[in-house]
């Protein structure tokens, strides 16, 4: 796990349902997170459109789009004053 490796926190997956989320996570959200991911894991994050311009897409054109991978984003944010690892 990359945000593990990053911060030196021991991390694991745990596969969840809907379900899951929704007892977690209050007020609704729970419920709405778990079935975005569903969504993304039945029909793609971009429900198979095959117009959904891509990043390389726009490129072709002369548009450049930065991307970064995971690491690049996790590696410069102060994960210890988010209050999500402790120092």
């Amino acid at each position: 796990m990359t945000w593990g490796k990053v911060t030196g926190v021991k991390t694991s997956y745990k596969q969840t349902a809907v379900k899951d989320l929704d007892e977690h996570i209050p007020g609704g959200a729970g419920k709405e997170i778990g079935e975005m991911y569903q969504f993304s894991l039945d029909f793609a994050y971009n429900a198979f459109q095959a117009d959904t311009l891509k990043a390389w897409d726009l490129e072709k054109t002369g548009i450049h789009v930065p991307t970064t991978c995971l690491r690049e984003y996790i590696e410069p944010e102060d994960w210890i004053a988010a209050g999500i690892v402790t120092g």
